[in-house]
């Protein structure tokens, strides 16, 4: 028997799928929109990740490329000489305003 023990974007060929993927942010949209795979749609969006500065100063340090709720690990560096408070952040997921807000020090 096989168990799957990694979510990471993982598809089983053959229950409506058309493909195995395990790699990357990208899903294919279930067959009823067009698409070639049995999983609901995430569709492509833009999302910012904006640093919060000790001085109260927000600036977007980077826009990345996502799938809607289908959030994986964004790796940070430092800004104008501050270090983000954590080395990583997680983007895909809906945030009110589309933005990930990340404290800087």
């Amino acid at each position: 028997m096989y168990f799957i023990d990694d979510s990471d974007n993982y598809r089983i060929k053959g229950v409506g799928a058309t493909t195995y993927d395990d790699t990357g942010t990208q899903r294919y949209t279930k067959t009823d929109d067009g698409g070639s795979g049995n999983e609901a749609a995430h569709a492509s969006t833009t999302q910012n990740i904006v640093a919060v500065l000790p001085t109260g100063e927000t600036d977007v340090v980077a826009t990345v490329n996502v799938q809607q709720d289908l959030p994986y690990n964004y790796s940070l560096s430092s800004y104008n000489s501050y270090s983000p408070a954590f080395s990583d952040v997680p983007v895909g997921q809906t945030t009110s305003d589309g933005n990930v807000y990340v404290p800087y020090v």
